[in-house]
């Protein structure tokens, strides 16, 4: 092996420098610090897909007591892969972006008459069955409205798909049960952490 000692080496005026070809090995060898000043691409994780919706609007024709129901995120803040569907209210790792998956949701339950409110939940759902969830439960006293949710870390394939669901469950069955929208009150956001 051949060693050629300079202090610094510049591309030709007009040109880009390469080093090595394709197939080519570049090693570094410990100890070796690469100091950066400038602008470096190509490294690290890009994290994307990523993306930030809501639930625009309150939620109620469609939830029932004690009932666990789709949540109808309908309102996308911003989505780099076009992910996310707001008719099917899923996200859906779409080709070449599995991975692991970091995903944060949160959602805003609500029942309209008095402070009966005795339970509620907010799940996320992978691939259509419950996968993890937050559970409260008002034990000495009771409530109106209640906003809970969670985060999780999945290992995602091309094709799988995530959603959230919710319950609002009243002392016997009273209330007008509701998920708020609007404002990020009920909301999931998610990203690719790595391959």
């Amino acid at each position: 092996m051949s060693k050629i000692f300079v202090d610094q080496v510049d591309p030709k005026t007009g040109t880009s420098l390469t080093l090595g070809t394709s197939g080519d090995t570049v090693n570094i060898p410990s100890g070796v610090t690469i100091a950066n000043a400038g602008t470096a691409t190509g490294f690290g994780e890009v994290n994307t897909p990523a993306f930030s919706v809501q639930l625009g609007n309150n939620q109620s024709q469609s939830v029932s007591d004690n009932v666990i129901t789709k949540v109808q995120l309908d309102d996308e803040y911003f989505d780099t892969d076009s992910a996310f569907d707001t008719s099917t209210y899923r996200f859906t790792v779409p080709s070449g972006k599995a991975g692991k998956y970091f995903f944060s949701w949160g959602i805003y339950l609500y029942q309209a008459t008095v402070s009966n409110l005795q339970n509620t939940e907010a799940l996320l759902y992978l691939n259509g069955s419950r996968y993890i969830g937050a559970n409260f439960i008002f034990q000495n006293s009771y409530a109106r409205y209640h906003t809970h949710g969670s985060q999780a870390f999945l290992n995602l394939s091309v094709g799988d798909y995530i959603e959230i669901f919710g319950t609002v469950n009243s002392v016997n069955g009273a209330g007008s049960p509701e998920f708020f929208g609007g404002d990020r009150a009920t909301f999931l956001t998610g990203f690719r952490v790595t391959t």
